[in-house]
């Protein structure tokens, strides 16, 4: 411009330059700086506002993908933020509760009210900084929902009171599940290792007894012999009724018809009495406790045994009968019955006329039941016994 007053005819120019020359070389510099500022500006802010825009955008996008709720308390209104995720974990679509305090005092559970909202107040009223805690949310569909709770207060008034809360929801009710699943599976086997400590301990007794009675009428290496075989069978009776036990999921009762079965089998194969001794069971579905159905299974190896070793002499054939039937009024019925040679009512059956009989007049006792036997020459045995169904006192 100072250039072009040159150009000016008839000494115009100097007289120009005079007049505008120094305001241009001072004006016009600082308003080109200015004007470039100002431009410079716009573009940054324009580029900060792009920066905002996508930022925004970003935590937009985070905030609808995360699973975790995500919540903003402003503790003066009790007003709030939850995230989309923060609904959704209840159950319910975004917004459709109120982002409030309040709201959420009114959805946990009321047992765990307390505890939550003491973690809640020891962070505003500045004892603590942080949130964490376990509680019980209620869904939409009326479900509680177990939520671990994290949060932090993020600015403070003068006083040391929270101004404002942020924090996160993360749904373990699968955990709590899982947890719950496990303490129940743990207290089981912690119950089930008593209980098989104490039937071991109470096995160990009956056998050592039951050999003590053995042993007392022990005379001749024959007798010995036959005491081993009759106290191996008594012990696999026994076993047996374990097994059946631990085949079931249920482990303290035995269902009776598989268990008699498969005591039939093992008795005929012991005796070899299976070409000329049949047996017939007659077993509904009745499930006893293992302290019945163990004492039921000793005494029916008793009276099956004698019949094979006395009721047929000289290889005699015939047929032994068991049921086991309920009378009504959780009275159950144990009947074992032959076709033998019977014994004479002089012989004292019911108290006892040898060791075996000795023996199923104790587990009736122990059954807390009674027992009816009714015998003559030729004409077979029938014993009757009947007991409840319960686990004996």
């Amino acid at each position: 411009m100072l250039l072009g007053a040159f150009t000016i005819p008839d000494a115009g120019g100097l007289d120009a330059l005079r007049r505008i020359g120094l305001p241009v070389i001072i004006l016009y510099p600082l308003a080109t700086v200015l004007a470039g500022k100002i431009l410079s500006d716009q573009v940054s802010a324009i580029r900060n506002l792009k920066a905002l825009r996508d930022s925004e955008e970003r935590f937009k996008l985070s905030m609808e993908a995360t699973s975790d709720g995500l919540w903003d308390l402003d503790v003066a209104s009790d007003r709030a933020y939850y995230n989309p995720a923060y609904y959704h974990i209840l159950g319910y679509k975004p917004d459709e509760f109120e982002a409030a305090g309040q709201t959420w005092r009114r959805l946990v559970h009321p047992d765990d009210y307390g505890r939550a909202l003491a973690a809640d107040r020891d962070c505003i009223e500045g004892r603590q900084d942080f949130i964490e805690t376990e509680y019980r949310m209620k869904a939409k569909n009326g479900d509680w929902r177990w939520i671990y709770a994290r949060g932090k207060c993020i600015s403070r008034g003068k006083d040391g009171r929270a101004l404002r809360l942020v924090g996160t929801h993360l749904d373990i009710t699968d955990r709590k599940v899982a947890e719950e699943r496990l303490r129940r599976s743990l207290a089981e086997k912690e119950v089930l290792l008593r209980e098989v400590h104490h039937r071991v301990k109470n096995n160990l007794n009956v056998i050592s007894s039951l050999l003590n009675l053995q042993s007392a009428v022990i005379e001749t290496p024959e007798q010995a012999l036959a005491a081993f075989q009759n106290s191996r069978d008594r012990i696999k009776a026994m076993s047996l009724a374990h097994e059946e036990l631990y085949k079931s999921q249920d482990y303290s009762h035995v269902d009776m018809s598989e268990y008699l079965g498969e005591l039939f089998n093992q008795l005929l194969v012991a005796y070899a009495a299976k070409d000329r001794i049949s047996l017939s069971l007659d077993v509904k579905r009745i499930v006893l406790s293992v302290n019945a159905a163990i004492p039921c299974g000793l005494i029916i190896n008793e009276l099956i045994t004698n019949a094979f070793k006395y009721a047929y002499p000289g290889g005699r054939q015939g047929e032994v009968r068991v049921s086991l039937s309920e009378l009504g009024d959780g009275l159950l019925e144990l009947r074992i019955a032959d076709d033998g040679i019977g014994f004479s009512q002089d012989q004292p059956a019911t108290v006892g006329s040898s060791l075996g009989l000795t023996l199923v007049n104790l587990l009736v006792e122990q059954l807390g039941g009674g027992i009816q036997v009714s015998s003559s020459i030729g004409s077979g045995s029938d014993f009757r016994i009947r007991f409840r169904g319960g686990d004996p006192a």
